[in-house]
């Protein structure tokens, strides 16, 4: 009823779908109750300990979906570690093992993991460098999923079988006459007991198969990861821990980009000389490493063309080709409001790879002019192109100045909805971000917190003049109010505990 209540709003309606079968029932007794077998069970059931939840993760409910599934068929299985403690962690992938020949944990945002768990070996990573599927059946709707290459399943592989083998130990099974989940799990989260994002980076670090040098990752992988990007990912997620760490692992193997890893490492503490002077290092030793030159030159993109410039910097930048050199050229034309320029350049920059250190910027030009386009006949368009675009990293990147910029790109496009959506996003994310400047995750600076101020009341005056001109329904709108004071106050705050630099 909820979704057909707003069906007209959205653009794609799943229960139109004619492949899509909904079934009331519980999902344990739906399944018994048929002989259908299937490719993919997915269970993502409620609270662990609540009645018709609890009983989904036990071993005789992961045995009923094995028996349902078709040869080399997957099992997914959700969790929230708000709900777990370690020991209950350990019980549940003991139980999935108990079922499973192959399993392996994935983790895409800072508290879900997912279980997969199949009887034929789940060699995603592998399949995918060679193949390249299934990311060149459908390549946008898995950029839109935060997923552009194998770097970024390799980002999210939290466990192999191995280390599930060895972090669930001996622990008990998760049973129908034994079911610690529905017993402990209230309790636990009511004492403070499950387990926090820190608490999760400290206990996960032991059995990451990253940074693991005899892992399947660092012997005979099918092709030369990016493991920059992969670093700064994790950067981006929280991961700091394992970003550090992998970094070392690089370098236990004599690996060159290991240093480009530490070069980003420490410019991420705001040690920008040594940064620059272990970057130019690694680009000394490997002129054509494309993607050092890169980190190198990030730093001055805005004043490339200043006279106080460092002559090395001028130097760095001579020697960029390709589309690197495409984004060093977009950025002076950027900076001299020359929008003819960017429209030129906007082939070579759409051959920019998602895993390339100058992927953000490439994407941020070509939306920017998009958006400043003052043409009518063209604006709308173009500004739909820009939203596309920017929907294609966003995920992969989360970077607040994106959305910001769907946010002014949905307004050209007159896509009301789309700005207070957008806008409600932006919020979530900052309130992310402070949530992990708070315990530590993060690493914030005054004028990082007063630049996300201002795109607070920037955005703020956007939904205000949206507000005036559109009837937009009220539940889109009563809460925006106090999502915008709540943030403000929030961030505020930040600011007045973060020491001045």
């Amino acid at each position: 009823d909820a979704s057909r209540s707003i069906q007209n709003e959205r653009k794609i309606d799943p229960l139109a779908d004619e492949r899509v079968n909904i079934v009331i029932n519980d999902a344990r007794s739906a399944l018994a109750l048929t002989t259908k077998q299937y490719d993919v069970i997915v269970s993502q059931p409620s609270h662990p300990w609540t009645a018709g939840a609890s009983h989904l993760y036990t071993r005789e409910f992961i045995s009923l979906a094995q028996d349902h599934l078709n040869p080399g068929g997957v099992f997914l299985q959700w969790m929230n570690t708000q709900f777990v403690t370690e020991s209950l962690l350990r019980s549940l992938c003991a139980t999935i093992l108990d079922v499973y020949d192959y399993v392996r944990v994935y983790q895409w945002d800072t508290e879900v993991l997912f279980f997969l768990g199949s009887d034929e070996p789940l060699d995603i990573e592998r399949q995918l460098s060679l193949t390249g599927r299934p990311l060149i059946d459908d390549p946008i709707h898995y950029l839109e999923k935060g997923i552009g290459s194998v770097e970024d399943v390799i980002f999210a592989l939290t466990m192999d079988r191995e280390n599930i083998q060895r972090f669930a130990g001996d622990a008990p099974l998760l049973t129908d006459d034994f079911n610690r989940m529905a017993t402990e799990s209230a309790t636990a989260m009511e004492r403070g007991d499950t387990l926090t994002f820190s608490e999760l980076v400290d206990l996960s670090l032991p059995y990451d198969p990253r940074l693991q040098t005899d892992s399947d990752i660092h012997r005979n992988f099918p092709i030369d990861l990016n493991f920059g990007y992969i670093s700064d990912r994790l950067e981006r997620q929280g991961f700091k821990k394992h970003a550090v760490e992998l970094a070392s692992t690089l370098e236990t193997l004599r690996l060159p980009e290991a240093y480009l890893l530490i070069g980003l490492g420490l410019r991420r503490q705001g040690e920008e000389q040594e940064a620059q002077r272990v970057l130019r290092s690694v680009l000394a030793a490997n002129p054509e490493d494309q993607q050092t030159r890169f980190a190198i030159l990030r730093p001055w993109l805005s004043r490339l063309e200043d006279e106080d410039t460092p002559a090395y910097i001028k130097e760095v930048a001579s020697m960029a080709v390709g589309s690197q050199a495409a984004v060093l050229e977009g950025w002076k034309a950027a900076s001299a409001q020359d929008w003819q320029r960017l429209v030129e350049l906007d082939s070579d920059l759409a051959r920019v790879r998602s895993t390339d250190q100058w992927y953000e910027d490439t994407v941020k030009l070509r939306a920017d002019w998009r958006i400043k386009v003052t043409s009518p006949e063209y604006q709308p368009a173009l500004a739909r192109e820009a939203v596309r675009l920017i929907d294609n990293a966003i995920a992969i990147l989360q970077d607040p100045d994106l959305f910001s910029m769907r946010v002014a790109a949905a307004f050209v496009a007159d896509d009301a909805l789309d700005v207070v959506e957008t806008a409600r996003r932006l919020f979530y994310v900052f309130d992310t971000e402070v949530d992990g400047a708070i315990d530590g995750r993060l690493t914030v600076t005054r004028p990082a917190v007063d630049l996300k101020l201002r795109q607070v009341e920037a955005v703020r005056a956007v939904v205000d003049q949206v507000r005036r001109e559109h009837d937009l329904p009220r539940y889109k709108t009563e809460s925006l109010d106090r999502e915008f004071g709540d943030i403000i106050r929030r961030l505020e705050q930040l600011r007045e505990d973060t020491p001045p630099t």
